[in-house]
C-alpha cells in the first residue's frame, strides 16, 4: 500500500469577464502527457 500524499498549499484564480454574449471564464487545458487528469480543462493556479 502506498503512503498517503501530504497536502501542500495551492491557489486558484478565476478570471471572468462580461461580454455581449454572456460571461467568459479563463480556463486552461492540462497536457495530454500529464499523469493526473490529462486533457482536463482547469482553472489556472497551483502550488
Amino acid at each position: 500500500m502506498k503512503q498517503p500524499v501530504v497536502p501542500r498549499p495551492a491557489a486558484t484564480i478565476s478570471i471572468v469577464r462580461d461580454t455581449a454574449d454572456g460571461f467568459e471564464v479563463l480556463m486552461m487545458q492540462r497536457s495530454m502527457a500529464a499523469d493526473f487528469m490529462p486533457g482536463a480543462y482547469v482553472f489556472p493556479g497551483g502550488g
